[in-house]
């Protein structure tokens, strides 16, 4: 998870026991989660695990995502196509906010990231980039958090 309020609460759904197949979040701080994953297997996790990744909708999550899997291709790591779906879903792709601050324009890739969505949500989420807006993953709350779970994580997970 790329930021705090979101890591305290999905934490918090986790340790009620609201996802099921959910062992562990972490907190990434962006970039950070970069060097903090390398720590995985200090705390139990295996090359058999998936991991789930949980960003912005920004350029800058969809590179941090695809960055993590290139420095840790053993690993099972996919984007929470469901919880991106429910911001796409709730918020609307047009409702996206424009960028607080530039991000950088380097060499930037939407795959694989964008190869785990179906056409829908994969074109919505290019639109965000190439219109240079974003959609924070604040947009989900508690309670869309247990309706998600509700309705079941299968896709993520």
């Amino acid at each position: 998870v790329e930021n705090k309020d979101t890591f305290w609460t999905l934490q918090q759904a986790v340790t009620a026991g609201e996802f099921d197949g959910i062992n562990l979040v972490i907190y990434g701080e962006g970039n950070a989660i970069l060097k903090k994953f390398e720590y995985i297997k200090a705390v139990g996790g295996t090359l058999e695990d998936r991991y789930i990744y949980f960003g912005d909708i920004d350029r800058e999550g969809i590179a941090i995502f695809n960055r993590l899997r290139v420095r840790y291709p053993e690993y099972d790591i996919r984007p929470a196509t469901s919880l991106y779906t429910a911001i796409l879903k709730k918020v609307g792709y047009k409702s996206a906010r424009p960028l607080r601050k530039e991000q950088k324009r380097g060499q930037f890739s939407f795959s694989p990231f964008l190869d785990y969505f179906d056409e829908e949500n994969r074109a919505a989420i290019e639109w965000i980039i190439k219109a240079e807006r974003y959609l924070p993953q604040e947009a989900l709350n508690a309670a869309e958090f247990r309706r998600i779970k509700a309705r079941g994580l299968s896709e993520t997970l």
